[in-house]
């Protein structure tokens, strides 16, 4: 190590700070980590409340290459209370599908090919995201 330090010391800098990381946060850094727990390398972005009323909280984002389906898994683990429902599209990727959160658990999850180039489909390029409030679990607090 104090060869490192003395011979490339920007070398040295970029080997301790992949350390301290794995260390605090077990991740060598920042892109694994979200990957890891998001299912996707970064936050959601242009989020956008589209509709609030006492049983429903429906959101579009943007995310990068992929649904942020692992995050999801843990809000509503956090939240069995919710129903999550989001449907996603990545005309880039060729790819669009559905999840559904029930009581805190995945139970249904679908993914397939598509592409929105085919018969003059619109592109879209957000994600939208349902909160509904689950009945049965509402009427037993």
């Amino acid at each position: 190590m104090q060869f490192l330090q003395d011979e490339h010391p920007d070398s040295y800098e970029n080997a301790l700070k992949v350390h301290n990381n794995l260390f605090k946060y077990g991740y060598r850094h920042w892109y694994d980590w979200s990957i890891a727990n998001w299912g996707t390398k970064r936050d959601v972005s242009d989020a956008e409340l589209i509709r609030q009323d006492p049983e429903h909280l429906i959101l579009t984002f943007d995310s990068a290459w992929s649904p942020p389906v692992y995050g999801l898994d843990i809000i509503a683990g956090l939240f069995p209370e919710l129903d999550f429902y989001i449907e996603f599209e990545e005309p880039m990727g060729g790819f669009r599908g559905y999840a559904h959160w029930m009581q805190g658990e995945l139970i249904e999850e679908h993914c397939e090919d598509w592409s929105p180039f085919e018969e003059c489909e619109e592109v879209a390029e957000s994600s939208n995201l349902s909160l509904q409030q689950n009945e049965e679990l509402s009427c037993q607090t």
